[in-house]
């Protein structure tokens, strides 16, 4: 099996195999139309090259006799040592065949070689395979978050790799003096930086409203199509992950 990085002509068969990997993992959960807008909107040609053009999202692929089999996306803020794995897809054909396995081991690597300290994973609670992987290997149950999809709720889970102790809530005041907690596990890619969910409470009970890193910035605002932008640089939400513009 051979490992290598995200090329500009790989947006086909990386689609192809997103979707029939969350086919194989989501259909009890999500219907088709979902899925594949949900696959169009995050591995689309022009989402691929805005990845190529970033640092900030990294791709892993794994191709055996030259067929794409796998591959994993990761989110990288290399500003706080953090690193998330956002997305391991593995042809159904080849589960079970140390794929997955291997994939997860290369990431990890490769993410603490980027300088990351810690590094977490984000999986559905209803695709309990998934989670059953992650802890397989180590993975330990960090916290659990609220997302929409398709108009409905489900819970997922953030896990985080064995051996490593933090607190991704970090405390900090408004410019107003409100007290509110930035989550930098609960991140999306910005065009300049990620954005980060901010809660009131250490508990994250209720979602204040997003943090910008590019400019340290919490003016930011949400459109109805869950478009974020920071109204200081500018800096605007990428989606690469379940996103309200689309559901």
């Amino acid at each position: 099996m051979e490992i290598r990085r995200l090329t500009s002509d790989a947006g086909d068969t990386l689609r192809s195999l997103a979707r029939r990997s969350l086919e194989a993992s989501y259909t009890e959960v999500l219907d088709e139309a979902v899925i594949s807008e949900a696959v169009e909107n995050w591995y689309g040609g022009e989402a691929i090259e805005e990845y190529l053009d970033s640092d900030e999202m990294l791709f892993l692929l794994a191709e055996d006799r030259g067929e794409l089999v796998g591959f994993s996306q990761s989110h990288v803020l290399e500003d706080i040592n953090k690193g998330r794995i956002l997305w391991l897809h593995v042809d159904p054909d080849h589960r079970t065949q140390g794929t997955g396995e291997t994939l997860l081991a290369e990431t990890r690597g490769a993410l603490h070689d980027r300088g990351i300290d810690a590094v977490t994973a984000v999986v559905l609670k209803e695709h309990q395979p998934g989670v059953d992987f992650y802890e397989r290997y180590g993975f330990e149950p960090l916290a659990t978050r609220r997302v929409t999809i398709g108009g409905e709720e489900y819970e997922e889970f953030v896990l985080r790799e064995p051996g490593i102790e933090y607190d991704p809530l970090e405390m900090r005041l408004t410019p107003d003096g409100q007290e509110v907690f930035i989550d930098f596990d609960e991140s999306d890619r910005g065009s300049d930086g990620p954005f980060c969910a901010v809660f009131l409470g250490p508990r994250r009970e209720r979602r204040w409203g997003w943090f910008c890193t590019n400019c340290e910035s919490f003016s930011t605002s949400m459109d109805t199509m869950g478009r974020i932008q920071c109204e200081d640089c500018g800096n605007t939400r990428r989606p690469t992950r379940w996103d309200a513009s689309y559901l």
